[in-house]
């Protein structure tokens, strides 16, 4: 079984390096409105319910720091689990929901 979730790790890994997601990306350069987040959140209230159980089901697995994030079909973030050791970390990002992961690059904002 933990080779299983090596398994996906590694591919989820691989998936974000392959859409341009690397460790020098600075901040977001679009988010959702207010209203449209909402809907969006609404829209996937199931898939986030079933996000969040699985996520702690295996976070006690993890001994080290994690992050898990459960993005749309559009690249918007709709969830985001980690644990509080990199609270900071997150926060300077400007990762929260609504968050979009299309457009995210080495670019500065305009």
């Amino acid at each position: 079984m933990g080779d299983m979730k090596s398994n996906e790790i590694l591919f989820s890994y691989k998936k974000c390096l392959e859409i341009g997601l690397t460790k020098s990306i600075v901040t977001p350069l679009i988010s959702l409105g207010e209203e449209e987040l909402k809907r969006k959140l609404q829209e996937n209230k199931k898939l986030i319910e079933v996000f969040r159980k699985c996520v702690n089901r295996a976070h006690t697995k993890l001994k080290k720091k994690y992050i898990f994030l459960l993005v749309d079909s559009e690249g918007y973030l709709l969830d985001i689990l980690y644990n509080k050791k990199i609270y900071k970390d997150i926060i300077g990002l400007g990762i929260k929901r609504g968050t979009s992961f299309k457009y995210f690059g080495n670019m500065s904002r305009g």
